[in-house]
């Protein structure tokens, strides 16, 4: 009931209603699920991207295998992968501690093997 109060100047006071613990519940349940929406909808990534992206980690870390200083290497760019074949460039110290440029390729198969270093 609002009318006028005393000490107020005649003016009416409007009424504010609280929201109840339900009422908040349904705000938090109602905001869970928009969230929970999100991550299910934007965070499936594209099942042969994600391939992609395994085989060329794959094919680094062979690549890193035969170096003669892995901790010195340096991958150039995104690889070329065509399902096939991934093909890249790699920059390393050889055996005398000079830093050489390598092209390199791993053949895909049931694993990725690294095939070549091409000078």
């Amino acid at each position: 009931m609002s009318g006028p109060i005393a000490g107020n100047g005649g003016k009416q006071q409007k009424s504010t209603r609280r929201l109840g613990g339900f009422s908040w519940f349904i705000i938090f349940a109602a905001a869970v699920a928009i969230v929970v929406a999100i991550i299910v909808f934007f965070g499936q990534g594209d099942p042969e991207i994600d391939k992609v992206a395994e085989q060329n980690e794959t094919c680094k870390t062979k690549v890193l295998e035969r170096l003669k200083s892995p901790s010195s290497a340096e991958f150039f760019g995104t690889p070329d992968n065509d399902g096939e074949l991934i093909t890249g460039e790699v920059d390393a110290q050889n055996g005398f501690g000079a830093l050489i440029r390598s092209d390199y390729q791993c053949i895909i198969g049931d694993e990725v093997i690294v095939v070549d270093f091409i000078r």
